[in-house]
């Protein structure tokens, strides 16, 4: 009973210009963004100060959208999702990009 406290979450891994974040080890919410402050830094005019976030619970990876222009989710399988101050889970492989279409 105490071991599934101790469970690492299933990986999730973001990558950007050749740089790899392992959200499985990440603690907190995963902040992307214009901002220092963000985890990651992406200095675009269409990407928000906090623009978006992930974030670990209930078993589930969850993207939400805290931008004025939106964050668009593209899955391996070819579905397209559109968010807007909204949040998904996410499951499988693809892209997301933040401010405009990836």
């Amino acid at each position: 009973m105490l071991k599934q406290f101790f469970r690492r979450p299933p990986q999730l891994k973001v990558e950007w210009r050749g740089l790899t974040w392992d959200l499985a080890t990440h603690v907190g919410a995963f902040t992307l963004g214009r901002v220092s402050d963000c985890d990651l830094r992406i200095r675009r005019d269409r990407v928000s100060r906090f623009h978006a976030r992930i974030e670990y619970r209930e078993g589930e990876y969850h993207l939400t959208d805290d931008s004025t222009n939106g964050t668009f989710v593209r899955f391996s399988d070819g579905r397209r999702q559109e968010l807007r101050k909204s949040s998904m889970v996410l499951q499988g492989s693809g892209v997301f990009a933040l401010g405009e279409e990836a």
